[in-house]
């Protein structure tokens, strides 16, 4: 993993990492040259990372990307001028996965950054008032397949944009968040999705964040509310999980292959070396020393 946070691209030690997957890069203006010079160092680049940056071509020439454009498949382009990224969008049509947290302007610039994405699977956007119903509908009107959207950061949503979600990606939205997007929202018309949508697994979303139906309590997405346990009823039932915000550090643990058999064989573990309490605080000793020298080597 490779992080060139500067406007300098004159890196010859890209050329040391013939194989890297994965790199971010920050400069204040993306150049041609620069996506050659990383077509040209890294050709199988599978993940870029380009933050607060302005590119640096004609909004109707399309950039040469060379290998860029069959292995990079996720692309982050946040809180960025996306004058020009349709063009660039154009030339990377193995994309799958897209991020533009706080980049874009309106509804319309959306639909035309969006239809440059043949293959776009994930999307994520918000960070302002922007993300508005119009928004939203423009988003499920150029990406009807998408399997991952998150809209958070909004307080201008309302049951509207929920509708319009549930009819336009009912056949393939598989995870959906909306932290601190839940304002405007009600929590019938989030059941009614998630009913709708039945291939949606995760809903990820913050109970603090609001839900103020008419300011009844019982019409409300906290915990133990009729709608919210409906809704995690739901999910559970197609092996999925309503997901507060707060447990985001529990989730990465909860999602990973076989965690549940290795948390048994721990649980297995303590209870067999019961009475060597002497040999387990050697390992530690021997773990921590361990440890201590690889973040040194770091």
């Amino acid at each position: 993993h490779v992080v060139v946070s500067s406007t300098d691209f004159d890196h010859e030690q890209l050329g040391l990492f013939p194989n890297l997957e994965e790199a971010q890069f920050w400069p204040d203006l993306l150049e041609q040259a620069h996506l050659e010079h990383i077509s040209r160092c890294c050709p199988r680049l599978s993940t870029l990372d380009v933050n607060s940056t302005t590119l640096g071509w004609a909004t109707d020439s399309t950039p040469f990307c060379a290998s860029l454009s069959t292995s990079l498949q996720t692309l982050l382009f946040t809180e960025s001028s996306v004058a020009g990224l349709p063009a660039l969008l154009q030339a990377l049509p193995s994309l799958t996965s897209l991020d533009l947290w706080h980049s874009l302007e309106g509804a319309v610039q959306a639909a035309e950054v969006l239809n440059s994405c043949p293959k776009l699977r994930e999307l994520k956007v918000g960070g302002s008032e922007i993300v508005d119903d119009d928004f939203v509908s423009a988003i499920c009107a150029a990406q009807p397949a998408l399997e991952t959207l998150d809209i958070s950061n909004t307080n201008v949503l309302t049951d509207a944009a929920l509708f319009t979600i549930q009819q336009q990606l009912a056949a393939t939205l598989r995870r959906l968040t909306l932290v601190y997007a839940l304002k405007g929202l009600s929590a019938p018309a989030v059941l009614q999705l998630v009913e709708e949508c039945q291939h949606l697994t995760t809903l990820k979303l913050n109970e603090e964040g609001g839900f103020e139906y008419y300011g009844d309590r019982e019409f409300s997405l906290y915990p133990a509310q009729p709608h919210y346990v409906e809704i995690e009823s739901v999910l559970q039932h197609r092996g999925g999980k309503l997901v507060d915000v707060e447990d985001e550090d529990q989730i990465g643990d909860d999602d990973e292959d076989g965690s549940d058999a290795d948390e048994t064989d721990d649980e297995s573990g303590d209870e067999s070396d019961e009475g060597e309490s002497g040999s387990e605080d050697e390992d530690e000793m021997e773990s921590g020393e361990g440890e201590e020298s690889e973040d040194a080597i770091e």
